[in-house]
């Protein structure tokens, strides 16, 4: 190959193949106006865009066929997800990834941006575009690859004119979501239309499929975050121990904190330095290596100066969880247990909502975003907190700690 002056080009291109996929581009609805107020914050929002786009729609090189992020295009990316030619089963296997995983992304993007320290981002969203067919991929030197043709640039076309939590797709989409509406996946029945819509100087026939009403509270108020680069304020409570470790990698930032010596109801703490009441989500990721022969338990809470408040337990032992109310740090358990196989060994998220009339629910997911399960309980003994305390077992990881007000 050779450049304009005659001399051999640096930049080398394989071969194109031709490859049936489904292609999507997504972009932040909004970004153009928040970016012009808070320019110093762009590379952290992009940041929880681009990683995210990495954990759910990231190669995931044992299928044959793979899904991938191609490249990031500002505010947003393109992904990919390949399938079988000529083969009905697989592009609709295909489409169903698609729509779960963007599904999934527009819930997980809310949320980190809900438990983020980022100003303003009550307004933004996510829209996508999609189209599928034949399209040319091909490698270019280095290792990086591309797609091109007119899937690529339709599904492009599509993006730019997509609402915030909406899915815009050519017309060939409705009968395969159509089948997966018919089994009962992911996507509700009045959640998909029929529209024209301008593309270009053409009015076209695409399908509008709606994700997600909701939207960030814009004023969302955060009441305590900690990623441990600092470790002041955690006190010891009674025997245990918590310190500031790399012994694993960290969720996020340089350090997180681990659990060291004591067993329930032994711990740390950290003085919040303010007063929260009832209707809060308290929020974090928790490591627990396998193999260990402490506590098998994940126990923390929100609670006041006498150890009276709220919390979870994970039980890796007896594989169960549960919601906890703290009596003076004597926990009882004020839901049913619900029978789970924690993660070991990775990075697992929790979220314990609580509401203004006592109800408290915990969610728990895996690493890739998945819902584990949810459970649910309602106590009104307490109802103002001032701290939130490590207690439970016995060496296990905790990061990326948030407490947001609902």
């Amino acid at each position: 190959m050779f450049d304009s002056t005659g001399s051999e080009s640096l930049l080398k291109l394989e071969k194109p193949e031709v490859r049936d996929a489904i292609v999507l581009f997504c972009d932040i609805r909004g970004f153009s106006d928040w970016s012009k107020n808070y320019q110093h914050e762009i590379q952290d929002l992009l940041e929880i865009t681009y990683s995210l786009a990495y954990e759910i729609f990231g190669e995931r090189r044992e299928q044959r066929f793979p899904k991938r992020v191609v490249k990031f295009t500002g505010d947003g990316f393109l992904a990919v997800q390949e399938y079988a030619p000529a083969s009905a089963d697989d592009l609709r296997a295909a489409c169903l990834s698609v729509f779960k995983n963007c599904h999934k992304y527009v819930r997980l993007f809310r949320d980190r941006l809900s438990f983020s320290t980022l100003h303003g981002v009550g307004k933004l969203s996510v829209g996508f575009g999609a189209a599928f067919g034949k399209c040319l991929r091909f490698f270019i030197s280095g290792g990086s690859l591309d797609y091109v043709g007119d899937r690529v640039n339709y599904a492009s076309r599509l993006v730019s004119v997509a609402g915030g939590n909406e899915v815009l797709a050519e017309e060939d989409f409705e009968d395969h979501i159509k089948k997966l509406q018919d089994e009962g996946e992911a996507i509700s029945a009045n959640a998909v239309t029929r529209e024209l819509k301008k593309i270009g100087n053409q009015s076209v026939l695409i399908v509008k499929c709606i994700l997600d009403n909701e939207t960030i509270e814009a004023q969302t108020e955060m009441l305590f975050s900690d990623d441990f680069d600092s470790f002041l304020g955690w006190e010891q409570y009674l025997d245990g121990n918590v310190s500031r470790s790399k012994e694993v990698k960290p969720r996020v930032g340089q350090f997180c904190l681990k659990k060291g010596q004591g067993n329930d109801p032994h711990g740390g703490y950290k003085i919040i330095g303010r007063s929260i009441d009832l209707g809060f989500i308290f929020s974090g990721w928790i490591y627990r290596p396998s193999g260990k022969h402490g506590g098998k338990g994940d126990r923390l809470g929100i609670e006041d100066a006498r150890f009276n408040g709220y919390g979870f337990s994970i039980a890796h032992g007896a594989k169960f969880a549960a919601i906890e109310r703290r009596d003076q740090g004597k926990a009882t358990e004020i839901s049913e247990r619900i029978h789970i196989d924690p993660p070991e060994d990775t990075w697992y998220q929790f979220e314990f909502h609580s509401s203004k009339d006592g109800k408290f629910v915990l969610f728990l997911n895996n690493s890739q975003g998945d819902r584990l399960f949810e459970i649910s309980a309602v106590d009104l003994k307490y109802n103002r907190f001032d701290r939130i305390v490590i207690h439970g077992g016995q060496p296990y990881f905790v990061d990326n700690l948030r407490v947001v007000k609902m």
